[in-house]
This record gives structure tokens, C-alpha cells and sequence, in this order.
């Protein structure tokens, strides 16, 4: 085993954790009802629409909430989107009955990527 080779591996690896765009925060959506997906884009265009419906109110603005990338899975869709109220989404999905789940884990895309 080559343990120089290792070891620049290690060491580009930290480079790269270390510059600021790997420093982003994103949510995954995980949407398991291809037919949904419609619904859930037309949430993250119109969140100030669904926060006025809810009667929630925010200091910060959370309207330019864009999904970042739609990637088909085999019964729905994974979306990547910028951290947003989990609670507003939760009650969207709950009231439009809407099978997703979040996950804001940062170490989830180095598990997906195995």
C-alpha cells in the first residue's frame, strides 16, 4: 500500500472541507410520491403564501427559498434545498397528505455517497 498516496488523499480532503463554499448548509427532502412533487415545488415558490396560511410570521426573509437540485429517485424525488422552517413544511405535508421526510444531517451526503 502506498501510504504517501493515503495520505495526500487526507490532506486534500481537509483542504477541501476547509474553503468556504463545502461550509453551505442544505436540507434534503426525501419525497416518496413522484405524483407530489407539483405540489411540494409550488410550496418553496409561494412560502410566503403557506406562512400567511399558517399565521406564521418570521423576521427573516424566506421567500427566495429555491430548490438547488431535483434528483429522481426510484419512487420519488430528492430535493436540495437551502435550510428552511421544517414546521411549515411538516404541517404542509401533514394537511396535503404528502409522504416526505427531511433530513439535515451534514455527514448525509457522505453516507449517500458509498
Amino acid at each position: 500500500m502506498d501510504w504517501k498516496k493515503i495520505k495526500n488523499i487526507e490532506s486534500e480532503w481537509f483542504s477541501c472541507l476547509h474553503k468556504a463554499e463545502s461550509k453551505k448548509t442544505y436540507y434534503l427532502i426525501d419525497l416518496d410520491d413522484k405524483s407530489k412533487i407539483k405540489e411540494v415545488e409550488d410550496f418553496f415558490n409561494n412560502i410566503n403564501k403557506y406562512q400567511k396560511k399558517y399565521n406564521m410570521v418570521y423576521r427573516e426573509d424566506i421567500s427566495k427559498n429555491e430548490i438547488k437540485l431535483k434528483q429522481e429517485t426510484v419512487n420519488g424525488y430528492h430535493l436540495l434545498i437551502n435550510p428552511f422552517n421544517v414546521w411549515l413544511f411538516m404541517r404542509f405535508i401533514k394537511d396535503n397528505k404528502i409522504d416526505a421526510e427531511v433530513k439535515k444531517n451534514e455527514l448525509l451526503f457522505l453516507w449517500s455517497s458509498r
